[in-house]
């Protein structure tokens, strides 16, 4: 993109605001990466390959939501989990030739909850997308996402052949800002148990929920007046923007990562799991965190308690709660990046 360069300067991360969140992340005991569901009962192709798929097709899911089981899911997690229901029950087949046949219908289906319908939104874009999976597995005689790991010897995003360069195959993987490609390194690291010689290079992927985290943080910071404003009145972005924006935000993580000495994924679980659960759109819980939100316990233990209430660890560091204007992230130009 040739304007991304030129806008790149109105967007950056503050270096002070950086060392000040490393600082307080050094006091506490940081879990290391997990997710929260399991495919163990899979083979090892299929669990790669689940992997792959529910990946290529998670954007874009903050209305998704339905009930897997008795238990009632949205967004990342009621993808997984209804993707892999319908792994189990042969619905979806993942294997190359298989996707590549699949139908918008067979999508449509396996993702639709009997209570509260279909949630997720485009689901011809989404279906195109694992068939091109299918296709480019097919092209290159891979038969699972383990060929691809075989191909990279090792190398996650070093080197011509690493793992996140052979990602970049597939239409799904092809955002600038590698949001898919960095999630799916940390899921095969976290569920499969994948090695990689160049885990420390391990960039973090950044979805809308860090984006606003960051933003109210001051972390990440907007010092162009107009795109400030359109930010904060929730107008439209270019694409150009979005990534400047993103990739901002990505290179925050990074430096807190380094003042910490964390690892940016480990810090990508923390993050995404206390902002998209506490820092919310319109009114975040500060300074009083119901007990009815659902953060996961490793990282509910890391909340302070003041006047018998949990509060968010950022409080006192936090740029918006200092001046009251809980920014929002911006609006997705209309992408499948994230």
């Amino acid at each position: 993109m040739s304007t991304v360069a030129a806008i790149s300067s109105l967007v950056r991360f503050d270096e002070v605001r950086c060392r000040a969140i490393a600082a307080l992340l050094g006091q506490m005991a940081i879990p290391p990466m997990q997710e929260e569901f399991t495919v163990s009962e899979l083979n090892s192709v299929d669990r790669a390959n689940y992997l792959l798929c529910t990946v290529a097709i998670c954007h874009q899911t903050q209305d998704l939501r339905g009930i897997v089981e008795g238990t009632f899911l949205r967004g990342w997690d009621y993808l997984a989990a209804t993707l892999a229901s319908a792994v189990r029950n042969s619905q979806l087949r993942l294997d190359p030739d298989s996707l590549a046949a699949l139908r918008d219908d067979e999508l449509s289906s396996m993702v639709a909850c009997d209570v509260h319908g279909a949630t997720l939104s485009e689901i011809g874009e989404r279906a195109a997308l694992l068939r091109d999976v299918g296709s480019v597995m097919k092209k290159n005689s891979w038969t699972s996402l383990g060929d691809v790991y075989r191909d990279s010897a090792g190398r996650a995003v070093t080197g011509d052949q690493s793992f996140a360069s052979l990602l970049r195959l597939f239409q799904a993987f092809q955002d600038p800002v590698e949001k898919k490609s960095l999630y799916l390194l940390g899921l095969v690291q976290a569920c499969l148990q994948w090695a990689f010689q160049d885990a420390d290079h391990i960039s973090a992927p950044v979805d809308y929920h860090e984006v606003r985290g960051h933003l109210r943080l001051g972390t990440v910071v907007v010092d162009e007046p107009v795109l400030q404003r359109r930010l904060m009145d929730k107008e439209p972005v270019s694409i150009e923007e979005d990534i400047v924006i993103r990739m901002a935000t990505r290179r925050a993580i990074e430096s807190i990562s380094r003042f910490c000495d964390s690892r940016p994924l480990v810090l990508h679980y923390l993050f995404w799991n206390l902002f998209r659960n506490i820092c919310v759109r319109e009114i975040p819980y500060c300074d009083s965190v119901p007990g009815s939100v659902e953060v996961p316990k490793r990282y509910r233990e890391l909340l302070p308690v003041s006047d018998g209430h949990l509060h968010c660890p950022f409080t006192r560091t936090c740029k918006a709660k200092e001046t009251g204007e809980f920014i929002r992230e911006h609006a997705n130009p209309g992408t499948s990046w994230y």
